[in-house]
């Protein structure tokens, strides 16, 4: 499925989604900042384009795949941090490399903050979540077109730090947080 810019960010800082923005109004892309058109024909059905946003001129720096990236990256912390703060689980499973089983707990269970880009040695995750002692417990790491490196996958197991990858092949993730 073709990645697309679903989202937007309009003047005031808002993220927007396509379906909901409006003709005429300035909307920005959240990963490089420039201006963005809507495309959103009113047409539905097969053959027509969902609604989406382009860059206004070509950015060479700036890929539907850089955005997706960065405004998932973005919503999970809003959307994790808005959980740390009202005490609401987030639901995790995973299977076990040890003993092959599933197992489920809550991701933020002992966190007390959630922060972006937190170095960590010489990594650098997408996400890490803290206990109130500043100690990193779990860290996520949001992966659209590579995933972590070996050396980061081991550091984080040498030093006890739980490692959640989240795959995206697709933009409708955007609409599915929270």
């Amino acid at each position: 499925k073709q990645i697309l810019y679903s989202v937007a960010r309009t003047e005031s800082g808002e993220l927007i989604h396509a379906v909901d923005a409006e003709k005429g109004r300035a909307y920005f892309c959240g990963y490089c900042q420039d201006p963005l058109v809507l495309k959103k024909s009113g047409n539905s059905g097969r053959g027509s384009k969902r609604p989406h946003f382009a860059h206004k001129s070509l950015s060479p720096n700036c890929s539907p795949e850089s955005a997706l990236h960065f405004e998932f990256k973005s919503m999970l912390v809003d959307e994790i941090g808005r959980r740390i703060n009202e005490q609401r689980a987030i639901p995790i499973s995973w299977k076990c490399a040890y003993c092959w089983c599933e197992h489920s707990g809550n991701l933020i269970k002992k966190a007390h903050r959630v922060l972006p880009e937190y170095s960590i040695g010489k990594c650098r995750p997408d996400l890490a979540l803290l206990a109130d002692d500043s100690r990193v417990l779990a860290v996520i790491e949001v992966v659209v077109t590579h995933a972590p490196e070996e050396a980061a996958k081991e550091f984080y197991r040498k030093n006890g730090i739980a490692l959640v990858e989240i795959h995206l092949d697709s933009d409708d993730v955007l609409t599915n947080v929270g």
